[in-house]
């Protein structure tokens, strides 16, 4: 398999795997190369067939290419097996997005079991039933001597730096716990889609800085870190409720997301002097609305998307208040 996307000034690869499955039972396939990571519901979704205008801010934190490199092992019993309700896929990655350079000598697993209840139940007023859980365990390497660690300095809540020369080629814990949930009911109006995510976990970033804003600093990293790395704790998770409007090919949208980089401060806690906190702990929520027409049997899409997004108020002065960053979004796709 191999797909390239063709973006606004940049030409890039999507795929590049090979996949053998087995002929006895048509159940077990090996991959190698590029591939989507197993982990959730939203990572593994096409671009096209997303709800949403953009995956939420959770995933495109911890997974900001949804893709990586290495093996991956799925599990996927075909249509008239009894255990054709469960896929499996279990992944031993880089962790470094479409990174084809490993930048460090650590190997990250990931692994996922979705079972879709309404291939077994076979109700026609539901035709989608369906739940999930996901793990991810990786390691991020430091390049300096200093990592810092939530904490209390002189009783104030934030980071407390651990400097050792041994931090230099040490490691940084990136584990994600998640679980999930897809409900459709069918009725004259159209089908009723709920999908919702939780995942939390310990992710390591850096400070937010000039070349660095907020958001970011907690992002995966796709290269080795410069600077120094901030071990956080965090729990995101959302909802999308889609509507289809009868035979028609109109799909109405709501979608919120949460996603809070850093359980361990909040609010005003953030910016506080000797804190050693930056832009990159806020916790930030968003509404999204949307609709989108499917055209030409499905292979085109005009859609458009308004998300309310809104951050925490806190210490530090450009974030005292909720910043202006709403986004309004009108596209037109096409898949061939």
């Amino acid at each position: 398999n191999l797909e390239i996307d063709y973006i606004q000034n940049n030409i890039r690869m999507t795929n590049a795997y090979v996949q053998f499955t087995e002929q006895k039972f048509k159940t077990f396939s090996v991959g190698l190369g590029l591939a989507t990571v197993p982990f959730g519901l939203e990572t593994p979704y096409s671009t096209f067939n997303l709800e949403s205008s953009e995956r939420s801010r959770l995933v495109q934190t911890l997974f900001p290419d949804e893709k990586d490199c290495g093996a991956q092992l799925t599990i996927a019993p075909p249509r008239e097996s009894k255990w054709n309700f469960i896929l499996a896929n279990f992944a031993i990655l880089n962790g470094a997005g479409r990174n084809f350079n490993d930048y460090d000598s650590k190997k990250n697993f990931s692994g996922m079991i979705q079972f879709n209840a309404a291939k077994k139940l076979n109700i026609k007023s539901f035709p989608i039933l369906g739940a999930g859980i996901s793990y991810y365990h990786g390691k991020s390497r430091s390049n300096t001597t200093t990592m810092l660690y939530n904490g209390y300095n002189n009783g104030v809540k934030g980071f407390v730096l651990n400097t050792d020369p041994k931090n230099v080629g040490g490691y940084a814990d990136r584990i994600y716990k998640g679980v999930n949930a897809q409900i459709g009911v069918a009725s004259k109006i159209g089908i009723s889609k709920l999908n919702f995510e939780y995942i939390a976990g310990d992710q390591p970033g850096v400070a937010s800085s000039a070349t660095i804003n907020g958001p970011q600093s907690s992002r995966s990293f796709g290269a080795q870190p410069l600077t120094d790395i901030y071990n956080r704790e965090f729990i995101g998770y959302y909802f999308t409720f889609n509507q289809s409007v009868g035979n028609s090919p109109l799909n109405l949208m709501i979608k919120y997301d949460w996603y809070d980089p850093n359980t361990f401060v909040s609010g005003k806690e953030i910016g506080t002097e000797n804190s050693n906190t930056t832009e990159g702990d806020i916790a930030y929520s968003t509404w999204g609305f949307g609709a989108y027409l499917n055209l030409m049997k499905g292979n085109a899409r005009l859609a458009l998307y308004y998300d309310l997004v809104k951050n925490e108020k806190t210490s530090l002065p450009s974030y005292a208040t909720d910043i202006s960053d709403d986004v309004l979004n009108l596209r037109l796709q096409f898949r061939f």
